[in-house]
């Protein structure tokens, strides 16, 4: 398990508790996936969806993209967590970097940073991991929270992370914040 030795100062976590609701207010904006072809009219009746059936991750989805298009985010969430409750469903990845942001969205910091560590942590290669691990960083900060979770992913994802996002540069300042151990 990868570690910091240091905790970030107070200073750096209270600049990134004030980028909370900046960064929010940007995920709102994002909303939305143009890149998914789902036919909205064509998806119905997912609470009676069988999780067993083979294709009910898909229709869950399906369904949860649909509810995000018409700005039904509860809906959206209880739709991908239903995805996430379904073993080695292949839309897992998918279903829970969306969730965390539609958590953020709703204002529900602490299941945002909860979706979106775990996100980044489990599903590294996606091409937004980076984006989740932030804001997670991110979401924590705003929480006070100080977990090594959150320490982890600054190690995992290091200095590429640290100078993509501009409102991490606090980070990068402490050089003991760079130094990660193995435990």
């Amino acid at each position: 398990m990868l570690r910091n030795q240091t905790a970030p100062p107070d200073a750096c976590r209270a600049e990134l508790a004030r980028q909370a609701p900046i960064r929010i207010r940007q995920l709102r904006r994002e909303a939305g996936y143009p890149d998914e072809r789902v036919d909205c009219a064509q998806v119905s009746g997912v609470q009676n969806v069988d999780l067993a059936n083979p294709d009910a991750d898909l229709v869950l989805f399906q369904a949860a993209v649909c509810a995000e298009r018409a700005d039904d985010l509860r809906s959206a969430a209880e739709s991908y967590e239903r995805v996430l409750a379904i073993p080695r469903s292949k839309l897992e990845p998918r279903a829970m970097g969306r969730v965390g942001k539609i958590y953020a969205r709703l204002e529900r910091l602490g299941e945002a940073v909860d979706r979106l560590a775990s996100y980044a942590s489990r599903f590294a290669g996606e091409r937004d991991a980076r984006d989740a691990a932030a804001d997670a960083i991110i979401f924590g900060a705003a929480l006070g929270e100080t977990s090594t979770r959150l320490d982890e992913l600054a190690c995992i994802f290091g200095d590429p992370l640290l100078r993509s996002r501009p409102e991490l540069r606090c980070l990068a300042t402490r050089a003991s914040w760079n130094k990660c151990v193995r435990e």
